[in-house]
């Protein structure tokens, strides 16, 4: 469970860009790599919809991109996870589809309260009275 929120919550808390990336700890591989496979097991046991699977992916790769980690290891942990790991828990697949439809729905309201504010901004900017400028030349006035 703790694996669930580590891979959600980091985007969440993701720094500016000139931040160093953190590191993932030796410890946490196990975890990320076992998620990792039982999410994969929940999408190819048909566990969770296709549309909760493909963000369940893009959100775990969003995550990884956001840490600094040693590939080669991870792949390592990913096969030990592959052959330990034969079945889907659906346990895990029911509270990670859970909190990937949460997080879904989280970034639709950000989405959607950032569409506002813009819409609002534009309002106002369209509403700011523009001067008119009036130029003369040869008794014909021609304004903007």
């Amino acid at each position: 469970m703790r694996l669930i929120a580590l891979m959600i919550g980091v985007g969440l808390l993701a720094g500016c860009a000139t931040a160093p990336k953190p590191v993932l700890a030796p410890h946490e591989y196990t975890g990320v790599a076992r998620g990792w496979v039982g999410w994969n097991r929940c999408i190819s046991t048909g566990a969770v919809s296709p549309e909760i699977g493909a963000l369940g992916i893009r959100y775990v790769k969003g995550e990884l991109t956001n840490r600094a980690y040693d590939q080669r290891l991870l792949d390592q942990e990913v096969q030990k996870a592959s052959q330990e790991m034969p079945d889907a828990d659906l346990r895990f697949c029911n509270s990670f589809a859970t909190q990937v439809a949460g997080h879904k729905q989280q970034i639709d309201i950000n989405n959607a309260a950032v569409s506002r504010q813009q819409q609002e901004l534009q309002n106002v900017l369209n509403n700011i009275p523009k001067p008119v400028y009036c130029n003369t030349v040869g008794g014909v006035t021609m304004c903007n």
